[in-house]
């Protein structure tokens, strides 16, 4: 009977204990994951290694324009460019395809934006004039490729501007979305002005 007692008592000092309520070890909280010009230069790190995935300019953007065009035939069915040339429009990320960027750019530019609240809202701390001046260049670079990504995705899925500014084109997304929010796409106008927002301040132009 003692014993039993001991190990109830033992059970339920665990169970009112909060040693066992720790972070996960492979994830890091958004607002504290970046708070000194070391980690904001590593997340801009981050963001440049979507750039260079394969399925972004690694290779898969750069092929893009190519084989959907009068340029590369691609003639056989297992071929990474397949998909593209055949125009197929399946959304899985592994298709190699059209379809796939959206997500892709969506999941980089969640990074970039990221990097940017953090930067904007102070949470980034600076020691001297000089790490000042870094964070302002990684804040401008980070920009100026939000910028780009918002561009992409206006090449691949928006009309032109000259044929229609007022159809749609990105979904312009200038702060960080979670899974459950539903977004509405812009018109190619509206994001056109988004880029052109970022590049200005990216440059320091009024």
């Amino acid at each position: 009977l003692l014993y039993s007692v001991i190990i109830l008592g033992f059970a339920f000092n665990l169970s009112c204990s909060d040693f066992l309520d720790v972070e996960p070890s492979d994830q890091v909280n958004n607002n504290t994951a970046i708070r000194n010009i070391g980690e904001a230069d590593a997340a801009l790190t981050g963001v440049y290694a979507g750039f260079a995935s394969r399925y972004y300019y690694g290779t898969d953007m750069i092929t893009y324009g190519d084989v959907r065009g009068d340029d590369m035939a691609t003639t056989f069915n297992g071929d990474r460019t397949y998909q593209q040339f055949a125009f197929g429009h399946a959304t899985a990320l592994n298709s190699t395809n059209g379809g796939y960027f959206w997500q892709y750019i969506y999941r980089n530019l969640n990074r970039v934006n990221n990097l940017l609240a953090n930067i904007d809202a102070g949470n980034v701390k600076v020691a001297s004039e000089a790490e000042q001046t870094s964070l302002d260049n990684i804040r401008g670079q980070a920009l100026a490729l939000r910028a780009l990504m918002h561009f992409d995705v206006l090449k691949i899925y928006g009309e032109q501007y000259l044929k229609n500014k007022s159809a749609w084109g990105a979904i312009i997304a200038e702060q960080v979305y979670s899974k459950d929010d539903k977004p509405q796409r812009s018109t190619v106008e509206q994001t056109y002005a988004s880029i052109m927002r970022d590049m200005k301040e990216a440059l320091g132009i009024d």
